[in-house]
């Protein structure tokens, strides 16, 4: 599955949405700054403020997005479980949907309860929600809005369900297999001068000549992909 670059979409704002002790907004924010520490991924806000919905779009667009995935929890009580919604304009994206919705059940044990697309009654052309209508008509290839269970739900035991649903997206959708310059990124406050550096011993590593055992540096970046990988696999 292609999706090129997925971005991601913190719904709402700081203490958006709360119930008891749970805000929606700011349990969106955590869960999408996890996304982005484990694989440097785009999001459309990293604080509280609250943010336009087409400026979510056209964020998303501007960084290069393909796929832009909007972090959501559902409320009534009754809104229970995993639900996925697509564009009314994208119907080859129910697939999609389908298959991201039953990764993620399995990996949080909430039931999945299909992908879905809402429209206006009076204009069954026109998605209801704003960040998809936004999306589409900013040109990116797939948006969903994903209900990850209703907000009592995810609230219990939230950082276990993070944690799942952040290996679950990288599985997925392949962002957990990043290039170790990306990886630099995230790893150091210096990330040009350490790729630079790497650049030079691998480019050293591999010119015509013996350096002995120094040539296995014509292997860093791999051993820099391969330690990251096993790292997140032991999480």
């Amino acid at each position: 599955m292609n999706l090129g670059k997925v971005g991601f979409d913190p719904g709402h704002y700081a203490g958006a949405n709360k119930v008891d002790t749970y805000s929606e907004g700011d349990a969106m924010l955590k869960f999408g700054l996890a996304l982005q520490k484990a694989y440097g991924v785009f999001l459309t806000r990293t604080d509280g403020k609250d943010i336009d919905l087409k400026q979510r779009a056209i964020k998303a667009k501007q960084a290069g997005c393909n796929t832009l995935i909007s972090l959501h929890t559902n409320w009534p009580e009754s809104a229970t479980g995993i639900i996925i919604f697509y564009s009314v304009k994208r119907p080859q994206d129910k697939a999609m949907a389908e298959q991201l919705g039953q990764a993620l059940s399995q990996a949080t044990g909430l039931k999945f309860r299909g992908a879905k697309t809402r429209s206006y009654e009076s204009d069954p052309n026109t998605d209801y929600y704003g960040v998809i209508r936004h999306g589409v008509a900013q040109g990116l290839d797939h948006v969903f809005i994903v209900e990850h269970g209703m907000h009592l739900e995810f609230a219990k035991d939230m950082d276990n369900k993070i944690n799942a649903l952040v290996r679950a997206y990288g599985a997925f959708l392949g962002v957990d297999k990043m290039e170790w310059k990306d990886i630099l990124k995230l790893a150091t406050d210096s990330p040009d001068k350490w790729i630079e550096a790497i650049d030079v011993a691998v480019n050293a590593a591999k010119a015509d000549g013996d350096l002995g055992v120094l040539e296995i540096f014509k292997y860093l970046p791999l051993l820099i992909e391969k330690v990251y990988q096993k790292g997140r696999e032991a999480k």
